[in-house]
């Protein structure tokens, strides 16, 4: 088999991320939540092990059920829990939670069978063992979704992320547009890590628009 037959599927699937992640780190860098993205990365890492744990295969779908679902948790908590103009709150709040989810994922595998090699897998991404045509459709879907809110929604959401004060005097509830950008941010997380683990993910977030 070619090098290209093997890394067709992989490399398009990493391409589908170049096309989003940077859309939604913008808005990252504009709250100041620097590391919010790889606190829902690993949010979502957990979720999988959960699933993992629960006998869930790679391609079961209640593997991304309880990923997606642990995401939407970290978003309502991200987004109700804290006034987001107490930057040092927020980011220490960020960097806890951070630190439980990671601490969660390694307690509940150390004595798993091949516990091992599935922290491997979420730091890392498995693309390589696992991405289908029926994967990149999915994944395509997901994107195309999160990206039509981002950009039907373009107006808010900028005002939002970059002057919060303007958006509340404009009558936006700011908490809510944050939860629906957390949730929206958690549906492309929640596929990207499986692919390409959590370290890339925060680098296809971070890097581009840096």
């Amino acid at each position: 088999m070619s090098f290209f037959a093997v890394m067709a599927l992989p490399l398009l699937a990493c391409l589908l991320l170049v096309l989003i992640l940077p859309a939604l780190g913008r808005h990252v860098l504009a709250r100041g939540v620097i590391f919010v993205d790889l606190a829902l990365a690993q949010i979502a890492a957990l979720g999988q092990s959960v699933a993992f744990l629960l006998g869930a295969e790679p391609h079961d779908p209640s593997m991304y059920y309880w990923s997606f679902g642990f995401t939407l948790l970290g978003a309502a908590l991200f987004s109700f829990l804290w006034d987001r103009e107490h930057s040092v709150l927020q980011e220490a709040f960020i960097g806890i939670s951070f630190a439980l989810a990671t601490a969660a994922t390694l307690l509940m595998l150390s004595n798993a069978p091949h516990g091992a090699e599935h922290v491997s897998g979420t730091l890392s991404g498995e693309a390589l063992g696992w991405v289908t045509w029926r994967d990149i459709a999915i994944m395509a879907t997901i994107f195309a979704i999160a990206g039509a809110f981002l950009f039907f929604n373009r107006r808010k959401l900028s005002l939002c992320s970059e002057d919060p004060k303007k958006a509340r005097a404009m009558g936006l509830s700011v908490k809510r547009w944050d939860f629906l950008f957390y949730a929206a941010f958690g549906l492309v997380v929640t596929s990207s890590v499986k692919v390409s683990g959590v370290l890339a993910v925060v680098s296809y977030l971070i890097v581009p628009i840096v």
